[in-house]
């Protein structure tokens, strides 16, 4: 639900680096509770890190439209690689709604979860 990431560094509080994924549409905000998930777009929806890169899944969708092209084959998650300092360093496009990732310490493989079954990727 978050449309922008923000990198802070402790031993530089002042210098903050903050990724936008695509342009944030312009919808209204919905804060009640039942409305959240089918009127609300999902940009950045979970992030895990690695102790040399972070990885933030990114949907880009309002949840109730993922879920009809989710069903038809026609929805695509996105994992995006970063570094420490906020610079994308690939973009994977997954033909699934992903509901949440993993990584392993040493970036060898990610480990995505659809609801149903865990897929499993090599050297992201």
């Amino acid at each position: 639900m978050f449309p922008v990431i923000q990198l802070f560094d402790t031993d530089k509080p002042n210098e903050v680096v903050t990724l936008e994924f695509q342009d944030k549409q312009k919808t209204p905000k919905i804060n009640i509770g039942a409305d959240i998930w089918d009127r609300n777009i999902t940009y950045f929806y979970k992030m895990v890190a690695s102790k040399k890169y972070i990885y933030a899944l990114y949907h880009g969708e309002k949840y109730q439209y993922a879920m009809r092209k989710s069903q038809t084959g026609h929805f695509f998650s996105y994992i995006v690689k970063m570094d420490w300092n906020g610079n994308v360093v690939n973009t994977f496009k997954v033909n699934k709604y992903l509901q949440c990732i993993g990584v392993d310490n040493e970036d060898r493989f990610l480990i995505a979860f659809d609801g149903n079954n865990f897929l499993y990727f090599t050297h992201p």
